[in-house]
């Protein structure tokens, strides 16, 4: 029995290797032998699985199993219960919870199967044991393989993106805020129709949706700052006192921003929804999010000017900004 335990757990232990010459003879022979099992020569069947049995060159210790249950068949079959008791009792070794299908193996013989397995409970049960101890032990191994994997995907990630240039990050932020700053004070009231529709409906509400989830973030970031608890919420209601506070609010922003580290940037950030969800990212990913956010509204602005006949905006570009703000990397005019 430890003999039989030990070549168990080896087996286990072992990395699947690719089968070699003698292997795949194995393979050969056990397929010949379920074959004859199937055209229902339980005699020839029984005398090679038996043969392949010594020889004991199995790829796998499933096949193993196979054999030891085409073997109990096969003599069952035969009236040869002894012998069918012993092969039963080596497939039950192997796989302590076995059953016969019902479906494919006639009751006689499940029947017989059930008693032999009862008899051998009480040396079925420390195996039963150990092989559910052992598969735990795979799952946790498993699992602690695929945290490490996560991780080190991680890092590569975070070094990845540290070799593109530092000031990238700086730049696309700076930008988002010099465009902010565009649609105040160039008409956008002038017919007065603030209910022009919309995601928020209206330009009013749009911008103060920005203003709302920019303070959800920076909570989120400083945990400092109050905000509303809903998105559409109407902060302002009139444009200078909406005006003021954006630019206050985009003034606090750049100052946590350039505050941050490369190593913070490049770091994990957790917080939670405000439904309560735990969330994890890279910071540099929710901060391309946020400004990716502002981004996409001030195009729902853009365009509710258009429709009211607004002359076009000064130029939002990048480079328009990189004019204005230069960064020190710009070698053309283009």
């Amino acid at each position: 029995m430890i003999a039989l335990l030990a070549v168990i757990l080896l087996s286990q232990a072992q990395p699947a290797q690719p089968p070699d010459e003698e292997s795949r003879a194995a393979i050969e022979a056990m397929n010949r032998a379920r074959v004859t099992f199937e055209y229902g020569d339980y005699a020839q069947a029984s005398k090679l699985l038996a043969a392949l049995l010594e020889a004991g060159r199995f790829e796998s210790l499933q096949m193993r199993a196979e054999a030891y249950r085409l073997l109990g068949l096969s003599l069952f079959y035969q009236g040869r219960k002894g012998e069918a008791y012993s092969a039963f009792l080596e497939y039950l070794y192997i796989n302590p919870d076995a059953e016969l299908d019902p479906f494919y193996v006639p009751p006689a013989a499940v029947s017989f199967f059930a008693q032999v397995k009862k008899e051998a409970e009480p040396r079925l049960a420390p195996l039963r044991e150990q092989k559910r101890a052992e598969q735990e032990a795979q799952k946790r191994i498993a699992a602690e393989e695929s945290e490490r994997r996560r991780l080190r995907e991680l890092e590569a990630e975070r070094k990845r993106l540290s070799e593109i240039s530092p000031s990238i990050e700086r730049r696309v932020i700076q930008h988002e805020f010099w465009v902010s700053f565009m649609p105040f004070g160039i008409g956008q009231f002038q017919n007065g129709d603030r209910k022009l529709g919309a995601f928020f409906r209206s330009l009013h509400g749009t911008l103060n949706h920005l203003l709302v989830t920019d303070r959800i973030w920076m909570r989120r970031f400083t945990g400092k700052g109050e905000h509303p608890s809903k998105l559409n919420a109407i902060m302002f209601d009139d444009l200078p006192s909406l005006e003021a506070a954006r630019r206050a609010e985009d003034a606090r922003i750049i100052q946590y921003v350039e505050g941050l580290s490369e190593e913070e940037i490049g770091g994990d950030f957790s917080y939670s929804t405000t439904k309560g969800v735990p969330q994890r990212f890279i910071l540099r990913d929710l901060l391309a999010h946020w400004f990716n956010h502002q981004t996409h509204h001030r195009g729902q602005a853009h365009c509710i000017l258009t429709v009211l006949g607004v002359p076009e905006p000064k130029p939002l570009d990048l480079l328009a900004m990189y004019r204005k703000v230069p960064s020190g990397h710009q070698t053309t005019s283009a």
